[in-house]
């Protein structure tokens, strides 16, 4: 039995802090012909995607990392942990179905990216 530990920290994001190019479409599908700009930063505004979740449709925000890494979302004044692990497995299209938010205004890349323009650019 194999109990060598694996690393579930995000990669360190070439597009700006809490930004990761994930193969995923703007409803949140897997596509790996899509390129889409998942901003998780502290205050992004976000809309639940996945049709099966009570709260699809809701919007919120997150709100901050906790002491571990996680991210703090709030939808209403309700509050949700949504695990740092769900970065590498979005960013390597390992979540086969619809992911569980995407932003209220996603940004989808073309084959050429402008890394300035992503960094810069306000929620």
């Amino acid at each position: 039995l194999d109990l060598t530990p694996i690393s579930i920290e995000p990669p360190i994001s070439e597009y700006g802090k809490d930004q990761y190019v994930i193969p995923y479409n703007a409803k949140g599908e897997y596509d790996p012909n899509s390129r889409m700009v998942w901003d998780i930063r502290d205050h992004s505004k976000i809309i639940i995607s996945n049709p099966l979740s009570s709260k699809h449709q809701r919007t919120g925000e997150i709100f901050k990392k906790d002491n571990q890494g996680n991210y703090v979302i709030h939808l209403g004044r309700s509050q949700y942990r949504f695990g740092r692990w769900w970065i590498k497995c979005a960013m390597e299209g390992k979540w086969p179905y619809v992911l569980p938010f995407v932003n209220i205004h996603p940004k989808m890349l073309s084959a050429k990216i402008d890394c300035v323009d992503l960094v810069s650019e306000d929620n």
